[in-house]
Parts: structure tokens; C-alpha cells; sequence
């Protein structure tokens, strides 16, 4: 999503305020007309900024997708241990993942209709997402505890499984939302499935036979 770039701060007070409101009530349930009054703005101009409120909503996502990745990136620079930076990494993705729903509360069906408008910031959000678990297993392969043959084939497989997760505790619910015991139960079975992965590629005379 592009801004316009004569006034940046304003486009940035409105996505905080977008944010907040979609958080609190979902996409559906928020307007833009209660969007523009909580920045004391009148509808037109909000629309100068946002052409309509799935707009807005796709601004914010990459809004959170970006504060997400920059969290990542500096973890990966803090942190050399690569065991930890993936158990850091499947934790913070699946409360991003919680957020993510519940910021939205769609139903199933409307959520699918907007698919098409999401593609290319979800394509987006992958690729970024792959470079960070392929940083991640790379300083593992570095250091001597990982043995992988294709980096990116092994980033793209964990993330893969990891959606694949989130997909059995979305499958026949009509409202794209978390409650806590569902994100306890999808944050078990990844932190489960990470450990498996890890002990995976744990390097080994027999990965060299």
C-alpha cells in the first residue's frame, strides 16, 4: 500500500487509529465514517488517503507485517544461537498469526472474497518470511549443528507445516478468530513440531553416509 507522500504523518496517524478500532471491533463492524471521526477528519478526506476501508485494512496488515519482520530481523542480530532464534521465531509468528485474526473477526466466506486483493501482500510477507528462516538455519549450518542440503526447499517445508497447523484450528470455524485455548493448543503443536524439525537437522555421522 502507497500513502500519499505529502503527508506521511497524517497517513500514519491513520492506520494507528485504523488499527486500534479494527482490533477492538473487526473489520466488518468498523466503518470508515467512525474511523474518520476518531481522527476528528472529515470521510472525504480519510478517502483522499485510503480509496476504502479494505484498503485501509490491507495498510495495516503490512503495517503489522513490517513492525513483525523488523522484530525478527533484530532477534536474528541479537541472538547467535540458532535453536533459540527458531523457537523465538514459531512463538512470535503464531501470536502474530492470533493478532492478525483477530484484528480482522471475519467470517470464513468474506474472507475468502478478499483473497485476490491480499495476494500480493501475503507473497510478499512469505518471501520475507522464508530470507528470515533461511538466515536462521544458516547460522545453524554454520556453526556446525545443522546439515541441510537446500536452504530455501527447507524454509519454505517448516513454514509449510507451520501453516498447515494453523489451518486445523481455522478449519470449519465461520469467523476467522482465536480464542485463548485455540491459540494455546496451535502454539503446542508448533513449539512441538520445532522441536522435531530441529532435532531433524541435527548434524550427525549418519547425514554424512
Amino acid at each position: 500500500m502507497i500513502t500519499p507522500i505529502d503527508n506521511p504523518e497524517k497517513a500514519r496517524q491513520i492506520l494507528e487509529v485504523a488499527q486500534r478500532r479494527f482490533g477492538l471491533y473487526g473489520l466488518e463492524k468498523t466503518s470508515m465514517r467512525e474511523i474518520a471521526e476518531d481522527l476528528n477528519l472529515s470521510k472525504g478526506s480519510l478517502y483522499y488517503y485510503f480509496p476504502d476501508k479494505e484498503h485501509l485494512y490491507i495498510a495495516v496488515v503490512e503495517k503489522e507485517q513490517n513492525q513483525f519482520i523488523t522484530n525478527m530481523l533484530e532477534t536474528l542480530s541479537s541472538i547467535n544461537e540458532p535453536e533459540e532464534l527458531l523457537k523465538k521465531y514459531v512463538e512470535a509468528r503464531i501470536l502474530y498469526f492470533r493478532s492478525l485474526m483477530n484484528l480482522s473477526r471475519l467470517k470464513v466466506d468474506t474472507f475468502n472474497g478478499l483473497r485476490p486483493v491480499f495476494q500480493d501482500v501475503w507473497v510478499k510477507f512469505n518471501d520475507m518470511e522464508i530470507s528470515i528462516v533461511s538466515q536462521i538455519l544458516t547460522k545453524g549450518t554454520e556453526l556446525g549443528i545443522y546439515y541441510i542440503d537446500n536452504m530455501e526447499a527447507t524454509a519454505r517445508l517448516y513454514l509449510d507445516v507451520l501453516r498447515g497447523l494453523r489451518q486445523t484450528i481455522m478449519f470449519r470455524k465461520e469467523t476467522m478468530y482465536l480464542n485463548e485455548d485455540e491459540y494455546e493448543t496451535l502454539m503446542q503443536k508448533a513449539r512441538h513440531f520445532t522441536e522435531m524439525f530441529i532435532k531433524s537437522l541435527k548434524y550427525n555421522d549418519k547425514n554424512n553416509k
